[in-house]
């Protein structure tokens, strides 16, 4: 009766793809959440009728860049850290189970 779960379970944990899917996606919000802002950044300038200049659109272009890559990077490696940590306690048995706290009484 519970083969079938398990067997889910344990394809789950030991699939590389998974890993790899789960960063992919990670990448992927961080784009479409930088479209974002950028357009509203244009749309709010436009509202009040203003236009940067090259030089300084060149700047805003520049620091969003820099800003979009870090937090590009930041995005993937979390999600890969935290999927192998799902994983590994998948295959440990350990998810969902309550920490103890030191002092007594369960903690989650």
């Amino acid at each position: 009766r519970f083969v079938p779960a398990e067997n889910r379970l344990i394809s789950y944990a030991l699939s590389p793809e998974v890993v790899t899917q789960n960063m992919d996606a990670a990448g992927q919000n961080v784009d479409q959440s930088y479209e974002q802002v950028a357009g509203m950044q244009e749309r709010q300038m436009r509202g009040y009728g203003l236009q940067a200049d090259p030089q300084m659109q060149q700047s805003i272009t520049r620091d969003a860049d820099i800003s979009h890559g870090l937090a590009k990077v930041q995005a993937i490696n979390s999600a890969r850290d935290s999927t192998v940590d799902r994983q590994l306690s998948v295959l440990t048995g350990t998810t969902g189970a309550p920490k103890v706290n030191p002092q007594g009484g369960v903690t989650q």
